[in-house]
């Protein structure tokens, strides 16, 4: 009996060494388990936040582009409206030279109208002028002639003489003759007058 419990005794410390080392193992393929479940998560957790990080970094990137391209559309937009603005501005400075040269080209040629206009109007009145002297002088040398051969007719005899002179006139001559005698007795009147 003694031997039986012995045997008996040393199969349950077997049985209980048994145990516990399944115990150990079950424990170890648990901790193991576990670490490759917490490892799967970590990994799993690296790979999700690796996918957001290069997600995001996707983003960015067509965030960046997205907005360098609005970036060079305003530049081009603002570019063509500053482009634009100077064509206008030399427009209007062209527009506004050629209003002043067209100005200047009609004021000179007022000017120049004015000046021939004055000059023609001179040269009327001197040409008017240089007649009227022209005329002022030949009816003086005429009235001259004409007094020296009156005095000469009186002298002779005034019929005779008046019918020579008008014997040597044309009837022109005598037209002019009859003029000047109406000026001359205009004259004479005067002359009176002022006495």
């Amino acid at each position: 009996m003694e031997e039986d419990w012995h045997l008996q005794q040393v199969r349950k410390e077997k049985q209980y060494e048994w145990q516990k080392q399944k115990e150990k193992e079950d424990r170890d393929a648990k901790e193991k388990e576990k670490k490759e479940k917490e490892e799967q998560e970590k990994k799993r957790i690296e790979n999700e936040a690796n996918e957001k990080i290069r997600l995001m970094k996707e983003q960015l990137q067509a965030q960046r582009e997205r907005e360098e391209k609005e970036r060079k559309e305003k530049d081009e937009q603002h570019r063509k409206e500053m482009e634009e603005q100077l064509w206008v501005q030399q427009e209007a400075f062209r527009k506004e030279r050629e209003d002043e040269e067209k100005m200047r080209s009609e004021v000179e040629k007022r000017n120049l109208d004015f000046i021939k206009e004055t000059h023609d109007r001179e040269m009327e009145n001197l040409r008017r002028k240089t007649e009227l002297e022209a005329r002022e002088q030949a009816e003086k040398e005429f009235c001259g002639k004409l007094d020296e051969k009156v005095k000469e007719a009186k002298q002779k005899g005034f019929r005779e003489g008046c019918a020579k002179v008008e014997s040597e006139r044309t009837k022109p001559g005598r037209d002019v003759d009859r003029f000047v005698n109406w000026i001359c007795g205009s004259k004479q009147h005067e002359a009176k007058k002022d006495e």
